[in-house]
């Protein structure tokens, strides 16, 4: 029943579009049978009205995390490389804000926070659709940059194959089995006497205290260190965004 609940979140957000169909593949995209461990989130089910609503659908898919589970930023960055390392896609979502910007943040708010408009960069507000699109498609990169970013050192550089390669070496720097020896050696945050201002989809999101901090990971004999946004949000961190330049 596990495997069967796991793989039709994954079915449901690959048939709208939000995940490559090789997400039950090897390498970085998690495997469905890995899902989310019972009590890290919280589902509803939907109901036959629900059902025939696309958004209401996907919405129910998505885990959302429980009251004073992420107390402490730490907890919520232990808990997003925890998912990482298990490459558990669907159960990361917990971690970030994703049906809170769905929900609160409005075309105006990224208007605020860029200057600027591009409508196909940004949905419209009277598009419910495009919105969670939107902040799922975010949030999703998210989770595939910081496995990359964990497998490589040079993750945007483009990879040269010579003729007749079958690209093992390349397949081999990213399989995302490689993942689960990754640890979390510290946690510690930035310039706590300097934390950074909100921005205006931080405001949106109800975003009440922001921090800064540090994540250094070891994998293969590697040092990472990652640097991540949190926000509290009604009294639990979510993971805002995470920097991913070496």
């Amino acid at each position: 029943m596990r495997l069967k609940a796991a793989c039709s979140r994954i079915g449901v957000l690959t048939l709208t579009g939000w995940l490559p169909l090789s997400a039950c593949a090897a390498h970085v995209e998690p495997k469905c049978s890995e899902r989310a461990a019972p009590g890290d989130s919280k589902e509803a089910k939907a109901s036959p009205e629900v059902a025939a609503d696309p958004v209401s659908l996907i919405l129910a898919q998505i885990p959302r995390h429980t009251s004073g589970q992420f107390e402490t930023p730490e907890r919520v960055l232990g808990f997003l490389f925890d998912k990482v390392a298990s490459r558990d896609l669907i159960g990361s979502l917990a971690a970030f804000p994703v049906v809170e910007e769905y929900e609160r943040v409005r075309l105006k708010d990224y208007h605020e926070y860029t200057g600027g408009f591009s409508p196909k960069n940004y949905p419209l507000d009277n598009a419910p659709y495009a919105r969670l699109s939107y902040s799922l498609n975010s949030h999703l990169a998210q989770y595939r940059g910081i496995s990359v970013r964990i497998l490589t050192d040079d993750p945007g550089g483009v990879r040269s194959l010579k003729p007749g390669s079958d690209a093992t070496d390349l397949v081999r720097d990213l399989d995302g089995k490689r993942l689960k020896a990754l640890r979390v050696t510290s946690i510690e945050e930035v310039r706590p006497e300097d934390r950074p201002k909100l921005t205006p989809i931080d405001r949106a999101l109800g975003v009440t205290e922001k921090r800064l901090f540090s994540t250094t990971i070891t994998l293969d004999e590697r040092t990472i260190e990652l640097t991540s946004f949190v926000g509290r949000i009604a009294g639990d961190w979510r993971v805002l965004s995470v920097l991913l330049s070496p």
